[in-house]
């Protein structure tokens, strides 16, 4: 095995798009952060009050404009260390497309229709390269979150920041399970990637069926016909969904937010622990099913 995951990472440290890809994200992160972090630092005016107007009215005129410059503060915030780790994390959370794409063409690339490829060759046990390759993308996603950790700790050095004075207060387990959420993203969307890379072994069919079944999920669980059959709960089993909700969990749990606004729960929510235990079930299906079709396939000369 350990044999496999070398001959991998050869072939990843190779594929030059596959950086791009994956720096592409890490590029575009610090981006937003950079813009949105100097866009919340720009000093808020507000137009001068009427002395001819009545005290209550002054007042009243102030008062808003106080609380309109702690809210500002308190965007701010999001872009003070420890925070700012959260922040670049959320803001960098759709590493999930860059797994789904390594994943699309790392998969398609190899495996053509009737042809057997070195990797068979040098490995005939097909669960053994399959496990090489899930394994592989798992650390690729990992390494993602890893970057992404180091540019919120490096980045309100390159762009200070003064918020609030008060921000949100942030722990190591905040910290470690908002990086969970945004990894099992990319897990899941690499392992839905993988299967349908092996099903059609083409990298653009793999992305565009993954992207359609993401849109095609969406659509069907904001239906209506869930409330009118009391069945509401039941879209809180998709994939996509449950991904969602996971995120949601963690920010309840932990008083993170978003960068601009917290993400509430809305109608009826799965328990954080059953919920977890779902997308569980969602990301060993995906496996089990691209074992099933690789094993299965016909991949010889």
């Amino acid at each position: 095995m350990t044999s496999l995951l070398v001959a991998e990472w050869l072939r990843f440290r190779r594929r030059y798009d596959l950086w791009i890809v994956l720096g592409g994200v890490v590029l575009l992160t610090a981006f937003a952060y950079i813009s949105s972090a100097t866009s919340a630092a720009q000093p808020v005016v507000f137009a001068p009050i009427d002395p001819t107007a009545p005290p209550e009215i002054r007042a009243m005129i102030e008062a808003q404009n106080a609380q309109i410059a702690l809210e500002m503060a308190r965007l701010r915030d999001r872009y003070v260390f420890p925070l700012s780790i959260v922040t670049t994390l959320e803001l960098g959370s759709w590493l999930f497309l860059a797994t789904a794409f390594v994943a699309a063409s790392w998969i398609a690339t190899e495996f053509d229709w009737r042809t057997i490829r070195n990797v068979l060759l040098f490995e005939p046990n097909r669960d053994r390269v399959l496990a090489a390759r899930l394994v592989a993308l798992a650390t690729v996603a990992s390494g993602g979150i890893v970057v992404l950790l180091g540019l919120g700790a490096l980045l309100p050095f390159a762009v200070p920041v003064t918020g609030s004075g008060e921000p949100l207060p942030v722990t190591a387990v905040g910290v470690a399970a908002t990086a969970g959420v945004t990894w099992l993203w990319a897990v899941a969307f690499g392992a839905l990637a993988t299967v349908a890379a092996l099903v059609t072994r083409s990298p653009l069919l793999a992305v565009v069926l993954s992207a359609g079944y993401t849109v095609l999920e969406q659509l069907v669980a904001n239906l209506d016909v869930w409330k009118r059959l009391g069945l509401d709960l039941v879209p809180q089993f998709f994939l996509v969904s449950r991904l969602n909700a996971l995120r949601v969990d963690v920010q309840q749990a932990f008083p993170l937010g978003q960068p601009y606004a917290p993400l509430t729960a809305e109608g009826p929510h799965l328990d954080p622990i059953l919920g977890l235990g779902v997308l569980g079930l969602w990301i060993a299906g995906l496996v089990l099913l691209a074992r099933t079709v690789f094993v299965r396939a016909d991949i010889h000369e």
